[in-house]
């Protein structure tokens, strides 16, 4: 792992300011730790993915003092999936969240379906909660809700040709959109859709959004939020 981030790093590190490395449990949290001291230019979100819900319950104390690492931003990658047992996940991301409002940290949220459990939660949390929503690719309706609170989107390559997303983009105040690439392995790292993704947040609002894009983004990469 740490010669392919060398690798990585070497090949790419001039063509962005900063990656943001999110964890799917503590021994991952760990590793994205390691991974960080490798330049100053890796953020790290340590935390529990829904998927282990019944694998690892989350130890506050234990993630409380790799919070208290300079490299890492934030709480994630956590959330709500419904293919998951949803109590045990409801129990889970509760317990994250609330380090999260603890220590103020911002938090990186997983999101496939349950929309209701998490509009649930904004309420009962309401203004002490800094969310981003991953690979956001929600319609214009989920927008209307989630705009209310202190949310901020991040898009995906994914959502690139989405309608849907375009709508929803429409209406989001433009201090709440990110851009990710969103990279887990699976294919080759593309700079490339960093810029694309700019775009089409451009095409949509009618105006060059990029600069406010990238320092919106830049803002979470430098823990700022």
């Amino acid at each position: 792992m740490q010669q392919d981030a060398k690798a990585f790093l070497a090949k790419h590190a001039q063509s962005v300011d900063g990656f943001i490395s999110a964890s799917i449990s503590y021994q991952d949290s760990l590793a994205n730790i390691k991974l960080a001291n490798l330049s100053s230019k890796i953020k790290v979100f340590v935390g529990v993915h829904p998927f282990n819900v019944l694998q690892e319950n989350f130890d506050a104390a234990a993630f409380s003092s790799l919070l208290k690492n300079k490299q890492v931003i934030g709480i994630g990658e956590c959330g709500l999936d419904k293919r998951y047992a949803r109590k045990a996940q409801l129990t889970l991301l509760k317990a994250q969240l609330e380090l999260a409002i603890a220590l103020n940290k911002c938090v990186c949220i997983h999101l496939y379906g349950m929309h209701q459990d998490l509009i649930s939660l904004l309420k009962y949390y309401n203004s002490s909660l800094k969310l981003i929503i991953h690979d956001f690719i929600g319609s214009l309706e989920l927008m209307q809700i989630y705009s209310k609170y202190n949310l901020k989107f991040s898009l995906s390559p994914r959502g690139l040709k989405s309608k849907k997303l375009a709508q929803a983009i429409s209406i989001c105040p433009i201090d709440k959109l990110l851009i990710e690439s969103d990279n887990d392995g699976r294919y080759d790292y593309d700079s490339s859709y960093l810029y694309q993704l700019s775009n089409f947040i451009s095409q949509v609002k009618g105006y060059d959004c990029s600069k406010i894009i990238h320092d919106n983004t830049q803002q979470i990469i430098l823990g700022e939020w």
